[in-house]
């Protein structure tokens, strides 16, 4: 029977939203969701591993989110049961990060403020429960990124299972809203050769879970929607068992909907965006808008159908169509 043997989460970028967040409704949605997911870790006394961004805004911590976690980050610190393996992200770096020059970190503020409850793994390894942790935080452009896994190697454990947390884009990834990852810089698109003696990656960065390797790779996407974009994709954490399969936990957490403006909407605990009925048109004008007409007049139709009055992007459109021809 297999083992749990982790729990991974990500891109938690606590925050005090400015929609949507009636009476602290968005940050007692992370509070919560932290206080289950550690909770699950103390049971199962196993780590929580977290490929980056812990908090929103890189250039400070507002003072209302800063007080409204510590208490949560208190409790856990002080008991010392429950310990969260990590890295910064982009989100956690107010300056450029490469491998010469090192950013100021919210992640590793955290680690100095609460030491039992969050480790960082940053440019080294902790061995824990005969788990070998490796991490690499959030590179500027990914400059220097292939050295820097290539020097990570030297942290690999014979005998131990071998994770790397990274936090960066990854070839195959899609976010949230359906649009896929078609340009990395400085990282290959073979991925099991370029990560190459590490058992398991984890990424952070992208908020949409994936398998991006056979078996190997995985972004491991936020726990929580986070923005209108999000709307349709299950948020979650994963499991992490023995024989490092994954398994992929979908969160319990309020989820981005639209509703007819005129009809009102269910009562639940979601996140609901109003919209007006879209008339339907008569067939004259759909027979008006086809890829017969110009680019400018498909543009133009395009947009009018969609009830989009806006000069610029049907500027952007139509040299996006009129780039097909080239």
């Amino acid at each position: 029977m297999k083992k749990l043997i982790a729990i991974a989460i990500s891109d938690l970028h606590l925050y005090d939203w400015p929609q949507f967040n009636e009476d602290d409704k968005r940050m007692k949605v992370a509070n919560n969701f932290l206080i289950q997911v550690t909770s699950l870790s103390e049971i199962n006394n196993i780590p929580i591993l977290f490929p980056g961004d812990l908090y929103h805004t890189p250039k400070g911590i507002d003072n209302k989110t800063y007080n409204f976690y510590n208490p949560l980050f208190r409790k856990l610190d002080e008991e010392n049961k429950v310990h969260i393996y990590g890295i910064s992200g982009n989100h956690d770096l107010s300056e450029r990060n490469t491998k010469e020059h090192r950013s100021p970190s919210l992640f590793l503020g955290a680690c100095k403020a609460f030491s039992n409850l969050f480790k960082s793994v940053e440019f080294s390894r902790i061995e824990i429960n005969r788990i070998n942790i490796i991490g690499i935080p959030y590179i500027f452009h990914n400059i220097g990124f292939a050295e820097l896994v290539e020097e990570a190697k030297e942290y690999i454990r014979e005998g131990f299972p071998n994770i790397l947390l990274i936090h960066c884009d990854l070839w195959g990834a899609k976010d949230p809203s359906g649009h896929e990852v078609n340009t990395v810089e400085n990282i290959p698109r073979n991925l099991g050769k370029f990560f190459k003696g590490f058992d398991l990656v984890l990424a952070g960065h992208i908020h949409q879970y994936a398998e991006l390797w056979d078996k190997k790779v995985y972004m491991v996407g936020a726990p929580y929607q986070q923005r209108k974009s999000d709307m349709g994709y299950k948020a979650g954490y994963l499991l992490i068992y023995d024989d490092l399969s994954i398994e992929f936990v979908k969160s319990n957490t309020p989820e981005f909907k639209t509703y007819f403006r005129e009809e009102g909407h269910l009562d639940t605990f979601d996140y609901w965006i109003p919209i007006d009925k879209i008339k339907k048109r008569d067939k004259l004008e759909e027979k008006k808008f086809s890829s017969a007409m110009s680019k400018k007049s498909l543009a133009k139709q395009y947009l009018r159908a969609k009830g989009i009055d806006n000069p610029s992007k049907a500027k952007a459109l139509i040299d996006i169509l009129n780039k097909t021809d080239d």
